[in-house]
């Protein structure tokens, strides 16, 4: 209770404003492009983001742009998601909502390729790694 206080009161760093915002317009732009099923991973960046302030400016502090940030943290968690098997209907296949948020998993890897920070072979292997996981659990 003292900590969601203090949040409320406490100022928020430029670096924190900054990928709070990068992370209002990620919303909507993936709003537009998914039917749903992406307000938990939404909420839990937004969570960690207001509530971990330090690894924001460090990670911003050390170069990383904070649409790069926010789609990274998205993504991880739609990763997580997706290889968990609970979306499929049988296996290695995707029900409705799964193939949603694996076409906002696809987004947020283009736009991570976008912001440049990290090698895109890297990225294309992180997105063959997800397709080869979908395949293989449910």
């Amino acid at each position: 209770m003292i900590k969601w206080i203090l949040n409320k009161i406490t100022p928020k760093s430029l670096e924190v404003r900054a990928v709070l915002g990068a992370l209002d317009q990620a919303e909507f732009e993936l709003n537009k492009i998914c039917m749903g099923g992406l307000d938990e991973a939404i909420s839990k960046v937004r969570y960690f983001v207001n509530n971990d302030g330090n690894t924001v400016r460090l990670a911003v502090d050390s170069g990383q742009p904070p649409n790069y940030f926010v789609y990274k943290m998205i993504g991880i968690d739609l990763q997580n998601h997706l290889a968990s098997g609970h979306l499929h209907v049988y296996r290695g296949v995707l029900g409705m909502q799964g193939n949603e948020i694996l076409k906002a998993f696809h987004y947020c890897i283009a736009e991570m390729k976008k912001a440049q920070f990290q090698d895109e072979n890297e990225l294309n292997m992180a997105e063959s790694a997800l397709i080869q996981a979908i395949r293989e659990v449910g």
